[in-house]
């Protein structure tokens, strides 16, 4: 018998070829699989219960400033408030004029601290100018108690290729409203398109007695006026009642809407019983909402 065929019949010799023969098959299918391009995997988007519309889409505020735009804001505010220097909390610390700011001075005469709590884009061209908008949170010291919500205004401005050299600031307010808790914004402040107009949508949510209420306000981005105000979460979970209870609502917009005309909107409210029930959850219901150009807000379409 020759050498070769004895080792093929040796079950030895047999089992260490079939493991090389596995390991080379491992390189290579590791080696072409390098080689092809990786690509990002895109986020599934859930089908959307609304024939003929979308998720709402939202740039969310991040939970803290970039690099780039806290030397913006540095920047920003120091224009604004004429000062040389912010804290080392980078706040600006002011003292309102009681004829200027009487929003300020009836809750507090002493000096205000301010800070920038993000910094939205609102258009860009290809020369690198952009038009962004800074929503700023004014507060007064230890005003920090559970319902002690800071005063929401903003500094809209063109800066050139993110340099805060170049800052220009169009308009501003620093009283629109109070928005927030324990002395801050601590909620969610989002930017989105509605068509042929720019808005920012505010959601909270308030914890009292085991109930939790949540509520989304749409405000226009060239007034600052309430164009939407919605409940969208209720909830019984933090109580001892028997049948407990989740109640949520997506935002929708019309798929192609007209980029000229204000987008219809709809919400989606569902329920689902977090137990201890033998209720059969409500049915899901959608409200739908178009703008109304005489009331400038969105209403419900009947």
């Amino acid at each position: 018998m020759s050498r070769s065929s004895s080792m093929l019949t040796n079950p030895l010799s047999l089992i260490l070829m079939f493991l090389a023969l596995i390991w080379i098959f491992t390189i290579v299918k590791y080696c072409n699989r390098s080689e092809e391009p990786q690509t990002a995997e895109t986020p599934k988007v859930p089908p959307s219960p609304i024939k003929g519309y979308v998720l709402l889409p939202k740039t969310n505020c991040p939970l803290k400033l970039s690099e780039s735009d806290a030397d913006i804001a540095s920047a920003l505010l120091q224009q604004y408030f004429r000062l040389d220097s912010l804290n080392r909390f980078q706040e600006a610390i002011w003292d309102p004029n009681p004829d200027l700011d009487p929003l300020f001075t009836q809750k507090f005469t002493g000096s205000w601290e301010t800070y920038v709590e993000c910094i939205q884009t609102l258009k860009q061209d290809a020369g690198g100018k952009a038009e962004k908008l800074a929503l700023i949170a004014s507060n007064f010291p230890d005003n920090d108690c559970h319902a002690c919500a800071p005063y929401i205004g903003y500094l809209r401005f063109n800066i050139r290729n993110e340099d805060p050299a170049t800052i220009v600031i169009l308009s501003a307010d620093r009283a629109l409203f109070t928005f927030g808790a324990y002395g801050a914004i601590g909620d969610q402040i989002s930017l989105t398109q509605l068509g042929s107009q720019q808005a920012l949508i505010f959601s909270t949510a308030q914890t009292g007695q085991g109930y939790t209420l949540g509520k989304t306000t749409i405000y226009d981005i060239n007034n600052f006026k309430p164009i939407l105000e919605l409940d969208t979460y209720k909830s019984n979970g933090g109580t001892d009642e028997a049948d407990l209870y989740e109640q949520k609502s997506d935002l929708y917009i019309q798929a192609n809407a007209d980029t000229l005309a204000p987008a219809k909107l709809a919400m989606y409210q569902y329920t689902m019983l977090l137990g201890g029930s033998e209720k059969k959850a409500p049915e899901p219901e959608t409200y739908f909402y178009e703008y109304a150009p005489d009331s400038v807000r969105y209403v419900l379409m009947r």
